[in-house]
C-alpha cells in the first residue's frame, strides 16, 4: 500500500505473488513525499510505515536570474545539480538565434551562443541520464552592449549575497572612460553611510572597518564620468 504522505487514498494498493519487490507502475511526482506499508497473506498486521521523498528532476536555475540584464559578452549559466543526471542540455534562444549544447555540469560560461544584441534571451535546462523528459522553466534575461551605470560584481546578488568575513572586498566592473569610482555602503534602511569614498585606478575596495556580524548592508557605485548610481 503506497500513498502520498497525508493523503486518504492510495497511489498503489496491490497484491504481489512469488516476489518480495514491486516496481511502482506509474511515475510518482518529483519532490513528492510518500509512505508505504506491507502485510503478508497469512497476517492481519501491517508493517510500520516507511517514508521517502522523490528527488526533484527539474533543475533549479540560479543565474542569470529571471528578468535580469547581462552587459558582458560572456554569460555564465548556473543551476542546481539534479540527482542521477549525467549531463544537461542548456537550451537557449532569442529572436536572432536558437539552439542547445550538452554540458557536464553547472556553471558554464558562453561567449558565442548568444550574440551581444539589445534583445531578450531565454534559457532553460534539461537533465540527461535519468528517466524523465522534464525541463526547468524558461528564464529570460536582457542583453545590452552598453550601460549608463557601473555594474556591481560582489558581494551579491543571489548566492553571493552572504559574506563570511567582517571586512569584505567590494568589486565592480570597469566603466568605459572612468578614472575613479564613488563607493557608498550603508546599513540597510539607514540614512547615513558606513562608507562613502572615491577609488582611483582600481575596481575593488576592501571595507576599511569591520562590519557587524549578522548585519544587512546595501552598496552602490558610480563612475566619475557618470551621474547615475548603480
Amino acid at each position: 500500500y503506497l500513498q502520498v504522505s497525508g493523503a486518504s487514498s492510495a497511489t498503489l494498493d496491490t497484491w504481489v505473488s512469488g516476489a518480495v519487490s514491486k516496481q511502482v507502475p506509474d511515475s510518482l511526482t518529483a519532490g513528492g513525499t510518500y509512505v508505504w506499508y506491507a502485510k503478508a497473506s497469512n497476517s492481519t498486521t501491517w508493517s510500520s510505515a516507511y517514508q521517502f521523498t522523490v528527488a526533484s528532476t527539474t533543475p533549479l536555475q540560479l543565474l542569470p536570474t529571471d528578468g535580469s540584464i547581462e552587459y558582458d559578452s560572456a554569460v555564465t549559466f548556473s543551476w542546481d545539480t539534479v540527482a542521477g543526471a549525467t549531463s544537461y542540455n542548456l537550451i537557449l534562444y532569442n529572436s536572432y538565434w536558437s539552439g542547445y549544447c550538452t554540458v557536464a555540469q553547472s556553471p558554464v560560461t558562453y561567449d558565442t551562443y548568444l550574440p551581444l544584441v539589445s534583445d531578450t534571451c531565454y534559457w532553460k535546462v534539461q537533465p540527461l541520464g535519468i528517466d524523465t523528459g522534464l525541463t526547468s522553466d524558461w528564464f529570460s534575461f536582457g542583453r545590452s552592449d552598453s550601460s549608463s551605470t557601473v555594474q556591481l560584481v560582489s558581494p551579491g546578488p543571489g548566492p553571493d549575497s552572504t559574506v563570511l568575513i567582517l571586512r569584505p572586498t567590494l568589486t565592480w566592473d570597469t566603466f568605459t572612460g572612468a578614472d575613479s569610482y564613488r563607493i557608498y555602503l550603508q546599513v540597510s534602511g539607514a540614512s547615513s553611510a558606513t562608507l562613502d569614498t572615491w577609488v582611483s585606478g582600481a575596481v575593488s575596495k576592501q571595507v576599511p572597518d569591520s562590519l557587524t556580524a549578522g548585519g544587512t548592508y546595501v552598496w552602490y557605485a558610480k563612475a566619475s564620468n557618470s551621474t547615475t548610481w548603480s
